[in-house]
């Protein structure tokens, strides 16, 4: 399989009920805000609708999830690789700080996760069609962050490293120079939020983390980094809107630098990101733009009306409200609103594969 021709989704996450750091934590009584625990709620609940609570428990387990997620990808006409995505810890003095963790799911868990998933792909037929791999997350703040670091390195099933800033509580700026460099060494891109975090109480509080400007330091230690999301605002009336400085900085960079900085299209079939949409599609050159759904955060569909871009009619529109599949749905409403096929693929140039 020629990996870097795939259609990607490089940007799914992953969750489930869990209380081991070494498999998966989760543990939704913890966000303060009520705004974060109703997004946890709402997610649940859709999920419980699409049958994924198999033991009728009124809960979402990690192995229900993949066992969904798993069924959804199979079954995508418009994809053929998925980047599921680790979730490092909050440390403090190199130590994790539960007292701040929302959400872990670690490394040596999802990749043992991902041989399963590929197993399962294999045994139906489309193992020289379709493959899961991963995303990997290793805070620079623990104190083990090198050894971690070299076993994912070494794990065949990595081609991203994945960090929330706000929601890990790093700095980019101060992060050991060393670690930059294994990533940069070792070819494995950095796809890093950007913009507004509103998935836990840390994306809020500590927002400023999160700027696309702190994108420099593994820039300028020869990583090439995705800055996901584009720095788009999620609220447009009330977020501060980077995009068109993202784009100067992302076209200014590109331009006098041999490692590349990218935005991906994550998250941007939320209806709130709508009036953003067109502006991204007209100015970001395709080839510096790959592709991600940002699931399990829901894809839209119905408030994305035809009427706000001139890409679809009427009948194409009732097309994409039906798409019971999340993935498709994701692709078709971006296709609509005028994004080039080339984005869908442009992820298996970026990422680094391992035979």
């Amino acid at each position: 399989m020629d990996y870097r021709n795939l259609r990607f989704d490089m940007h799914c996450h992953v969750v489930g009920k869990g209380n081991d750091l070494n498999t998966i934590y989760f543990n939704p009584d913890n966000p303060k805000l009520l705004f974060i625990r109703g997004l946890y709620f709402i997610i649940e609940k859709e999920y419980v609708l699409k049958g994924a609570d198999k033991n009728h428990d009124g809960l979402i387990e990690a192995d229900e999830y993949f066992d969904l997620i798993y069924n959804d990808f199979k079954n995508s006409k418009e994809l053929d690789a998925l980047v599921l995505l680790a979730m490092d810890a909050i440390y403090k003095d190199g130590k994790p700080d539960m007292d701040k963790t929302d959400m872990v799911v670690s490394n040596g868990y999802l990749s043992q996760v991902i041989d399963w998933l590929n197993n399962r792909l294999a045994n139906d037929g489309l193992g020289d069609k379709k493959r899961f791999f991963m995303g990997a997350s290793v805070n620079p703040n623990r104190e083990d962050w090198e050894t971690e670091m070299e076993r994912i390195i070494f794990d065949k099933n990595v081609v991203l490293m994945k960090l929330i800033p706000s929601a890990q509580l790093i700095d980019l700026s101060v992060v050991n120079p060393r670690y930059y460099k294994k990533l940069a060494d070792a070819g494995i891109p950095l796809v890093c939020h950007t913009g507004p975090e509103y998935s836990y109480d840390e994306g809020i509080y500590y927002h400023a983390l999160d700027s696309y400007t702190y994108l420099k330091h593994p820039l300028s230690n020869g990583v090439t980094v995705v800055a996901a999301h584009c720095a788009t605002p999620v609220f447009p009336i009330v977020d501060k809107n980077d995009t068109y400085d993202f784009l100067c900085c992302l076209i200014k960079h590109n331009l006098l630098n041999d490692n590349k900085l990218y935005g991906d299209i994550s998250a941007f079939s939320l209806a709130s990101r709508n009036p953003i949409i067109p502006r991204v599609v007209e100015n970001f050159p395709a080839e510096w733009l790959v592709n991600g759904s940002d699931i399990p955060i829901p894809i839209g569909g119905v408030l994305e009306f035809p009427y706000l871009n001139k890409n679809i009619n009427f009948l194409e529109y009732l097309k994409i409200v039906n798409t019971k599949n999340p993935f498709d749905r994701d692709v078709r409403i971006k296709r609509a609103f005028g994004f080039k096929e080339s984005i869908f693929k442009n992820a298996g140039k970026i990422l680094r594969f391992v035979n």
